[in-house]
């Protein structure tokens, strides 16, 4: 293994370890206590900071993406300027998935009129499936023998690239078959 190929490994295998340490927090880690528009970006910028720098961005929520969200009806509004437990539940939920799925996709999955009961069993569902994709992919990335990851002699690193992304489409195309949505290429 050459020093490029080295350094490129451990800097896949880091990310892998980021993302096996950070987990989202339980239903019950949520503040029953309603809360005004700065605590939530707040929190929701705890809970999501790991994916900022890993993303180039500075802030993984702002105001104006929670406004923008409910304007949509992804996210319900606030009762008298105060958000709940199920909107920041909701606004991970939003802010992980949009990575991967249009804004119809995310509609269908979580439609307005969602209860209290319905939002905590679909969050859950959420969080412990989004873990387990986790640990599979740190797995393949700490074994680095699994079938996605077999390089022939003559391919560079960005064989490994476009295997990632070719899985990521098809995971994204079956994703929003399932829900119906249209994709953004159909809208156009």
């Amino acid at each position: 293994m050459d020093e490029k190929e080295a350094r490129y490994r451990e800097q896949v295998t880091e990310w892998a370890e980021v993302m096996e340490a950070h987990a989202l927090p339980d239903w019950e880690d949520f503040p029953e206590l309603e809360l005004y528009m700065d605590q939530v970006v707040i929190l929701a910028s705890q809970y999501m900071s790991h994916l900022g720098p890993m993303l180039g961005e500075d802030k993984p929520v702002t105001p104006a993406m929670i406004n923008n969200y409910v304007k949509m009806g992804l996210l319900a509004p606030p009762v008298k300027k105060r958000y709940r437990r199920t909107h920041l539940a909701c606004l991970v939920m939003i802010c992980v998935l949009k990575r991967s799925l249009t804004m119809a996709a995310i509609q269908r999955l979580m439609p307005p009129g969602m209860d209290e009961a319905e939002i905590e069993r679909l969050y859950r569902s959420f969080r412990r499936n989004r873990s387990r994709g986790i640990e599979y992919v740190a797995k393949q990335v700490h074994e680095w023998d699994g079938e996605i990851f077999h390089s022939e002699p003559e391919e560079d690193d960005r064989a490994f690239i476009i295997r990632l992304a070719v899985m990521a489409n098809l995971f994204k195309i079956s994703a929003e078959k399932l829900t119906g949505a249209e994709p953004e290429s159909k809208k156009k």
